[in-house]
């Protein structure tokens, strides 16, 4: 029972976070410029105008940069639903799981989908981290 309150609880702390975040990516900068990530962009930059995506400036051409963005909220947004799907799932096992009364197979049923909502919660949250991480990394990168 401690173990359902517990996934409960996080279960209801986490669809907030990932709903306001999906409604909002911001990036996260955990560390400065180095030597190897000025050397990096410099080379990034030169792909990007070899392959016709940056100005010579190094500015982003028109036109790219909202498809992007675009991109990222849409995949932001649809994960975001998820999660709440995965989350109500999450509180459906829970009672299931209440109201076997004592049955071991609804028991086993209702252990296994809250298990399998909480490994998809952790696949969505991943996912979540991934998109916006490269997103925003490759729109940082293509406009300095």
């Amino acid at each position: 029972m401690k173990t359902l309150f517990t996934t409960i609880l996080v279960s209801l702390i986490l669809a907030p976070i990932m709903f306001f975040a999906a409604a909002k990516g911001v990036p996260v900068f955990a560390q400065t410029d180095t030597g190897a990530v000025i050397n990096s962009k410099s080379k990034l930059e030169q792909i990007g105008q070899k392959t016709g995506f940056l100005k010579s400036g190094g500015t982003l051409l028109q036109g790219d940069k909202p498809f992007y963005d675009r991109f990222a909220q849409i995949v932001n947004i649809v994960l975001g639903l998820i999660g709440i799907l995965v989350t109500v799932y999450i509180i459906y096992s829970g009672v299931k799981w209440i109201t076997a009364g004592g049955n071991e197979e609804q028991v086993k049923g209702a252990k296994e989908g809250i298990r399998n909502a909480v490994t998809g919660l952790a696949v969505i949250l991943l996912g979540f981290v991934v998109v916006n991480f490269l997103i925003y990394r490759v729109l940082e990168v293509a406009t300095k």
